[in-house]
């Protein structure tokens, strides 16, 4: 599409910033710091002052999930400039003011969304500065607060078949967390493991081995049994931590008490 009279598409418009002439209040000082004046220049460089007449066209396309409760555009263009929102026309602005804050929720819809702005350079002034400057605010979606929880596989003592333990036991318990195609045990955060209904902590910082010969390393950790909390009747043993990166991990296991009563933790007896 040629110049003066018409359109020109812009798929990679140049920046012209910073912009503002003498006497006026530059435009960025209504929109946002990541907002930058552009142009459409076809040489590769664009000289802050282009031919009188000149039109061009940017289109800026964009998908939405949903149509957001509030949505505001803002653009400003020397000299002036039509804005279109899905092929609807929206406003016509001029040299100044910038239109600052237009809601835009009516012309918004789910899915593919096309905003354009048509832009022209005053020919009564002859060569001089152009530029554009735009941005549309809205909210993001919600989010779910929800954290991730990654289930990692666990074997309280591992040479056991029936994971008894006695509560009131002086010793420690071995926890073996394995790892997996789509977990690495060895990123545990050995620190931020709790053991059992008191949240015992590992007596060392564990060792690596490939307890169950598949080619992966796994964790191996022992807990002081009583510091656990375990009691008479427990089913089964939990461990929860964290990965190096902060993912929260849970480990189950069966278990059965044995020998004692253990921690009195308010059972109706």
């Amino acid at each position: 599409m040629g110049r003066n009279g018409s359109f020109t598409p812009v798929d990679a418009p140049a920046m012209v910033s910073p912009y503002h002439e003498n006497g006026n209040p530059p435009w960025s000082s209504a929109f946002s710091a990541d907002a930058q004046h552009v142009w459409y220049c076809p040489s590769g460089t664009c000289d802050i002052s282009q031919p009188a007449d000149e039109r061009i066209r940017l289109e800026q396309t964009f998908n939405l999930d949903t149509v957001p409760s509030t949505a505001t555009l803002s653009v400003a263009a020397d000299n002036a400039a039509e804005v279109y929102l899905n092929g609807t026309f929206v406003r016509t602005i001029g040299y100044y003011p910038p239109m600052v804050g237009q809601d835009v929720v009516p012309f918004l819809q789910t899915g593919e969304n096309t905003l354009e702005i048509r832009a022209w350079n005053d020919p009564m002034y002859g060569d001089t500065p152009a530029a554009i400057i735009f941005e549309m605010k809205a909210p993001l979606s919600p989010q779910s607060c929800e954290p991730t929880t990654v289930d990692v596989n666990i074997d309280v003592k591992p040479d056991s078949d029936d994971n008894a333990i006695n509560p009131n036991s002086k010793g420690v318990t071995p926890v073996v967390v394995y790892s997996t195609d789509d977990f690495d045990a060895t990123t545990l955060d050995v620190s931020s493991l709790a053991f059992g209904p008191g949240g015992a902590s590992a007596a060392h910082g564990g060792h690596v081995d490939d307890v169950d010969g598949d080619g992966l390393m796994d964790l191996v950790l022992h807990f002081p049994t009583q510091d656990a909390g375990f009691a008479d009747g427990d089913t089964e043993a939990n461990l929860v931590g964290q990965t190096n990166d902060g993912t929260d991990v849970l480990g189950t296991d069966a278990i059965k008490t044995v020998g004692g009563k253990g921690k009195d933790r308010g059972r109706a007896r």
